[in-house]
């Protein structure tokens, strides 16, 4: 057990979902917008094509941060649009490619 923590402090890892998030440690910071409802649903999106997910993770960080801060995060060209963030992985692709020769 690494120094410091008591048992009482690890806890049972949980699959992360909407529903699970409720489960979470008051300490855990979790999204404070609307990530489910149909109503809420981004009109434009940022879109990461990579292959991998480390510059993803770091600009969804980013993306929470200001949505976080802002719920209505916003397009400037219209204030109606809302935005959202799209990450697309090439090595999905690429593995798929690679499996199906």
């Amino acid at each position: 057990m690494p120094t410091g923590m008591a048992e009482a402090d690890i806890v049972e890892p949980i699959d992360l979902s909407m529903e699970t998030l409720k489960q979470l440690p008051s300490n855990v910071i979790v999204p404070m917008y609307d990530r489910d409802g149909k109503e809420n649903q981004p009109d434009l999106y940022i879109c990461h094509i990579g292959v991998g997910g480390f510059f993803r993770s770091h600009q969804c960080e980013y993306m929470d941060d200001l949505l976080n801060r802002d719920t209505t995060l916003q397009s400037h060209a219209d204030p109606r649009e809302k935005w959202g963030y799209c990450g697309i992985g090439l090595m999905e692709v690429i593995n798929q490619r690679e499996s199906s020769q």
